[in-house]
C-alpha cells in the first residue's frame, strides 16, 4: 500500500544539497517553493522527542492550483495543498525524500481532480524526485 500512496527516493546526496536540487527542480518547472519547514525542530520544540532532520518542503502550482480552488465543488481539495516534499535522515545517515503520489489520488476522487492530479500534478512531483 505505501508504494502506492507514497513516492519515495534516497537521495545522492546530503539534507541540504538536497533541498537545493530540489528547490531548482521546481522552480525551473515555473512552480513556488513557499516554504520549507524543519519540522523535527518544531516537534522537540512543543516537547516531543529530539528527531533526526526532517524538512518539509511546501510548493504549489498556481495554475493547478486555481482549477481545484475556483468553485465549491472542488474547493476541498485544499487538504492537499500545498503539494509537500518531506526531505529526512534516515538511521543509516542517508537521505530520503518522499512525497504523496498524486495519481491514485486524482483516480480516486475522479473528475477535475483526475485531470488535474492524476496527470500534470503526479508528473510533475515525480519530475521533482527524478531531478536528484
Amino acid at each position: 500500500m505505501k508504494e502506492e500512496m507514497v513516492l519515495e527516493r534516497t537521495s545522492p546526496v546530503g539534507i541540504d544539497e538536497t533541498l537545493e536540487k530540489l528547490r531548482s527542480a521546481v522552480e525551473k518547472a515555473n512552480w513556488v517553493v513557499s516554504d520549507v519547514k524543519p519540522l523535527h525542530k518544531s516537534v522537540k520544540k512543543n516537547g516531543g522527542d529530539d528527531l533526526r532532520p526532517v524538512h518539509i518542503m511546501q510548493v504549489c502550482n498556481a495554475q493547478h492550483a486555481s482549477e481545484l480552488l475556483r468553485n465549491d465543488e472542488t474547493r476541498f481539495a485544499s487538504a492537499y495543498m500545498p503539494c509537500t516534499i518531506s526531505v529526512y535522515e534516515r538511521e543509516d545517515g542517508s537521505v530520503g525524500v518522499a512525497t504523496v503520489n498524486m495519481a491514485p489520488v486524482g483516480e480516486a476522487l475522479g473528475g477535475v481532480f483526475r485531470e488535474v492530479m492524476s496527470v500534470p500534478v503526479a508528473a510533475q512531483m515525480q519530475g521533482f524526485l527524478d531531478a536528484l
